[in-house]
């Protein structure tokens, strides 16, 4: 019975990861924000900023925070009882009471088994009491500015006025992913405690290995699930040098089924294979050719000074891209060097996919003092020319009188 759940779960995946190239995907999830971390964009969204239970996404925070106070991560530390209070159903690292760990132990054993057991030693060695390493971590979501997020523990457990969003969460990890700690432990698949003990396998890998499912294309995560939560995720991953940053709850829990994972692979393969980066611009490109009034310049043609890249549909064509100037009509020597002009609009199929901006990088001379000298020696001439005539009447009338 087992093997063919196995084997039906492949399938299911299977199915998931061909279909790729259609216009729209199915996931299980329920809530999803996915960004493009190398523009900081989303571009794929699900019920976001609903407020919900994130099951143990919440250890991302309790994780953060920890790192964010511990001045050694190899200080040691002894598990007390106090730290199983309350975790009777949830999942453990697999600390014994009495025993002798370091902060680094914890911290792994939050993350890649999450482990209620972990959560719970960091907020009593840290703050004292887990109600006051729960203020800390609510301080740090408004620090934030974590508008939909509120914590009542450290594990994730659903509870009264326990709630956060996945764009939320997303925002939590984009800023705990710049600690280069955090980083490290979050991409990390298996850890060996200090003592030798305890050996951890991250949950996205332990669930690949039991479900056959390749992983590999996700570089690091966190999952979790209580009956509230539903199944959830937020990993990241880089595919054909897009950084991708993917939050997932709300799955269905009810079938034995990882469709955190599955998910998360489907959206990722979907993405990596519909989208990427195209040039909408391209450098010396010419973009426009100003006339130029008062001067010995006639005109000025701009051109770009770099590439624009621009993540967009594989099946974009290049020839469709529109060039639309918005600026000066007529440049004269009041345009200075380093002056904006206009404004080049890139549009594709009526949408405005970036902005270019033009500056002037060379000088305008202008021609005015020279037309100015050249009028007055038209005049002058036009004058000697009228005295000579003048002149010229004045002897012939003399003449007439002698």
């Amino acid at each position: 019975m087992k093997g063919l759940k196995k084997i039906l779960i492949v399938l299911s995946l299977f199915f998931l990861t061909v279909n790729v190239y259609a216009k729209e995907f199915v996931i299980d999830s329920k809530y999803a924000v996915l960004y493009n971390l190398n523009d900081d964009n989303i571009i794929y969204e699900l019920e976001k900023d609903k407020q919900i239970s994130i099951a143990s996404l919440t250890k991302i925070m309790t994780t953060l925070v920890a790192i964010e106070n511990i001045d050694d991560l190899n200080k040691k530390v002894v598990i007390t009882s106090n730290v199983f209070d309350g975790t009777e159903e949830l999942s453990k690292a697999g600390f014994r009471i009495g025993e002798t760990v370091t902060y680094l132990d914890l911290l792994y054993g939050a993350i890649l088994p999450s482990g209620a057991d972990a959560t719970n030693a960091l907020a009593i060695n840290i703050a004292g009491s887990i109600d006051k390493y729960v203020a800390m971590m609510n301080d740090k979501a408004k620090e934030l500015g974590l508008k939909q997020t509120h914590y009542i523990n450290t594990t994730g457990l659903d509870a009264k006025g326990h709630y956060s969003s996945v764009d939320d969460v997303a925002k939590l990890l984009k800023y705990a992913l710049k600690n280069e700690k955090f980083k490290k432990i979050f991409t990390t698949m298996t850890y060996k405690t200090s003592d030798g003990l305890l050996n951890f396998k991250s949950t996205i890998l332990k669930n690949g290995t039991r479900y056959g499912i390749s992983t590999k294309m996700i570089k690091g995560g966190k999952t979790g699930f209580t009956d509230e939560a539903g199944l959830c995720m937020a990993s990241i991953a880089t595919l054909s040098k897009v950084d991708y940053l993917l939050v997932t709850c709300g799955a269905n829990t009810k079938d034995n089924t990882p469709h955190q994972i599955l998910d998360a692979i489907t959206i990722y393969n979907y993405y990596n294979s519909n989208y990427g980066y195209q040039t909408i611009l391209s450098k010396n490109q010419e973009l426009i050719t100003l006339k130029v009034k008062n001067s010995y310049t006639e005109s000025i043609t701009f051109k770009s000074d770099k590439n624009i890249d621009k993540y967009i549909a594989k099946k974009f064509d290049p020839s469709l891209l529109k060039y639309k100037y918005d600026g000066i009509d007529i440049l004269s020597p009041k345009n200075k060097v380093g002056d904006k002009i206009g404004t080049i609009n890139i549009v594709y199929d009526d949408e405005i996919l970036d902005k270019y901006d033009l500056y002037l990088d060379e000088e305008i001379k202008s021609n005015v003092l020279d037309k100015i000298i050249m009028a007055i020696g038209y005049l002058l001439a036009v004058t000697l020319l009228l005295l000579i005539i003048i002149d010229g009447f004045k002897k012939i009338i003399k003449k007439r009188h002698r």
